[in-house]
């Protein structure tokens, strides 16, 4: 199961966990650090993407996990702390799962009215399923981050990424 804080983001106080002595440890242990609520899931083993939206656009520049593990977990440690077997990339998608991931963010932009500002959907693919973990309605925007890096792979400049939000 995947146990994590229910807000904050990149990952802070998640962890993996394989059995009900590790759940009620992590559980403990994050009610102690910060004293939140506790999101509780499944594990899914599977492809992980992030598909990025600005205002009203899905960019079609999607961000895949690649990992030298399949059953390793992009955690706060491996996005930021250590040198992991995983990186994040944007590679060219297989034009039918392409197709896919664009139409399940056009569904779930629906679905949580995200019409003005930025958000990035997190999901995972197993298979021919797509499972939805997350939308991030402030994802981190630093140069190096999953959306803006999505938005200049559009051919467009963190100037102009900027400008579209203040217009709103």
């Amino acid at each position: 199961m995947i146990v994590k804080l229910n807000k904050w983001g990149s990952s802070y106080y998640t962890y993996k966990v394989n059995n009900k002595q590790e759940l009620q440890e992590k559980i403990q242990f994050i009610h102690s650090e910060v004293s939140d609520d506790i999101l509780i899931q499944e594990y899914i083993l599977g492809d992980e993407y992030s598909i990025s939206l600005v205002n009203w656009e899905i960019l079609e520049a999607i961000m895949f996990v690649e990992k030298n593990n399949p059953e390793d977990f992009f955690d706060y440690d491996s996005k930021y702390e250590t040198e992991s077997g995983m990186r994040e990339t944007f590679p060219e998608l297989e034009k039918e799962l392409k197709n896919k991931l664009l139409e399940f963010a056009w569904k779930i932009k629906d679905i949580f009215w995200l019409t003005k500002g930025y958000a990035r959907i997190d999901v995972i693919v197993r298979g021919d399923k797509i499972y939805f973990l997350e939308v991030n309605t402030i994802p981190w925007s630093t140069e190096v981050s999953i959306l803006p890096k999505a938005w200049k792979l559009s051919g467009r400049s963190l100037e102009e990424f900027v400008s579209v939000l203040l217009r709103g």
